[in-house]
């Protein structure tokens, strides 16, 4: 992938991670915010995809009341369910084929739906440069270190 290049590509995963927006700059751009949230800093808020998959009803109220407002519970509830992978999947195909781009299932945003699906998606040497990047430069207060280390392989 060319330096040049912008997030509306079509790009695999495995071309992504090594990309200008892969990784590395995810990285970059995480540790920009470690010294604040090892500092507990109360006007930052920590949600993870994890936390999202766990227990979205309750992350959403959260970041809700973090941002200082009410939650209504009918419409977090509707939020919630519209936010749904799979409706967002449905909305990501949908537009695709509106714009005419790529049906293939790699180069959607919206591929599994589930935490750590990449270590079945990446051969065993894209998962090693991913794990190298993260264990090597990404800031503890995040611990992604272990869990990147344990993520089961193909």
């Amino acid at each position: 992938m060319h330096a040049s290049a912008n997030l509306e590509q079509d790009v695999a995963l495995p071309e992504f991670i090594r990309s200008q927006w892969g990784i590395r700059r995810v990285v970059r751009f995480m540790n920009m915010w470690a010294e604040a949230l090892g500092a507990s800093h109360p006007r930052l808020l920590l949600c993870t995809y994890e936390s999202l998959l766990h227990d979205a009803p309750r992350v959403f109220a959260d970041a809700l009341r973090f941002l200082g407002a009410t939650v209504d519970d009918e419409a977090l509830a509707h939020s919630v369910e519209y936010s749904r992978f799979q409706n967002l999947r449905v909305l990501e195909q949908t537009k695709r084929e509106r714009e005419g781009r790529s049906l293939d299932q790699d180069v959607f945003r919206f591929r599994q739906g589930r935490a750590g699906s990449h270590a079945r998606e990446l051969s065993e040497a894209d998962q090693s440069y991913v794990n190298a990047i993260v264990s090597g430069h990404l800031d503890p207060v995040f611990a992604y270190q272990q869990a990147a280390q344990n993520q089961p392989s193909s």
